[in-house]
């Protein structure tokens, strides 16, 4: 009888190239970029902690507004879910704040001639006084004012106070904190009257910066730069990897195969691989017609 998911094929899904997933993929593979594989994946990760974080916010509500619920009915609660909920909350503030700061480190090494700070508040601002060095992505961090309220939140729980959450007669939850934090942009209160609502606008406003950086910084990119893709997982745990660059995908061209020694289930219906010498690993020589 014949086995059944031996084979997992990832190589053929749609790569949305001109994204900040297309600019993820591509941008493994500059050179430019110190330890560049890594510090991508590490944004890939964060992306993905954030999505969890970003779940269990929500899965949190009913459970405070529950609690809420009876305080109002018994005169006590323990209290535990807000602690439980601000705890979620801070998670998810400092993941998008990490993502912003290994976002800041490509920049940097994009444009070292310019020097710009590691940090993204700081190289935010110099890339926004100094528009010459690029002046289309200094237009998107105009726009970017949501990023200085959940750095002064986060910096606040981080290095000074943790701030509270509670929910109103409404049931709507929020958030107060009075900052002991003395720089300058520190407020002197941090308010947030619906904590949900928020965190939603958050995410909308995060995956829309993240959207124009990727669309923005894959035209930065070596575009005939090949990079590893996971093509499929085989059942003995072995990975099949693919090479494609920026420039295969958009005239149609199948890349080569990186683990053609593999016994692959898909060898023969595999354009990479059979773009592939497998005696050499590298792309077949294309015979004039």
């Amino acid at each position: 009888m014949e086995k059944k998911n031996e084979f997992l094929n990832l190589g053929k899904k749609e790569i949305e190239i001109n994204s900040f997933e297309g600019f993820l993929l591509f941008a493994k593979g500059d050179d430019r970029i110190g330890n560049g594989y890594h510090y991508i994946m590490s944004i890939s990760t964060r992306q993905t902690i954030k999505n969890i974080c970003y779940k269990d916010i929500f899965d949190s509500e009913k459970l405070i507004i529950e609690e809420n619920e009876e305080l109002h009915k018994k005169g006590y609660t323990k209290g535990e879910q807000s602690y439980i909920l601000l705890y979620k909350y801070m998670n998810y503030i400092n993941t998008v704040y990490s993502i912003m700061e290994n976002l800041a480190y490509f920049v940097r090494k994009i444009y070292i001639k310019h020097n710009l700070p590691y940090g993204f508040r700081k190289q935010k601002q110099r890339l926004i006084d100094n528009r010459d060095i690029d002046n289309e992505y200094s237009n998107i961090l105009d726009e970017l004012s949501w990023y200085d309220k959940i750095k002064n939140i986060r910096d606040e729980y981080v290095h000074f106070l943790a701030g509270f959450v509670s929910s109103d007669s409404e049931n709507k939850i929020t958030y107060f904190n009075i900052p002991s934090g003395k720089r300058k942009s520190t407020p002197t209160t941090i308010e947030i009257e619906d904590l949900i609502k928020e965190v939603k606008d958050i995410e909308k406003w995060l995956n829309d910066f993240l959207d124009k950086f990727g669309k923005h910084f894959i035209n930065k990119l070596d575009k005939n730069k090949r990079v590893a893709k996971v093509c499929g997982i085989l059942k003995s745990g072995h990975l099949g990897v693919m090479l494609i660059s920026y420039n295969d995908v958009v005239n149609n061209r199948p890349g080569i195969c990186q683990t053609f020694k593999l016994d692959c289930p898909d060898a023969e219906t595999c354009e990479a691989r059979m773009n592939t010498d497998l005696e050499t690993g590298m792309e077949k020589v294309k015979e004039d017609a």
